[in-house]
């Protein structure tokens, strides 16, 4: 699997100055044109093989870009 293309997204948990409080993931497009967000589950972070891999349809409308 080659990934054609990588962006940093934002789930945003609390207002901007607690910004450690929010939610990260990654948004990858493969050179087939699937795409897929991978992010840890919220309740886990920090452990290992806790990652979540969701079809793009499927994700939240509250993800958005991160700057």
């Amino acid at each position: 699997m080659r990934i054609m293309k990588a962006c940093t997204l934002i789930k945003r948990l609390s207002p901007p100055p607690l910004t450690p409080l929010n939610h990260f993931g990654i948004l990858v497009e493969l050179l087939n044109g699937e795409r897929f967000l991978i992010h840890n589950s919220p309740g886990n972070k920090g452990h290992s093989g806790t990652e979540i891999v969701v079809y793009e349809k499927n994700m939240s409308k509250l993800w958005e870009q991160h700057q």
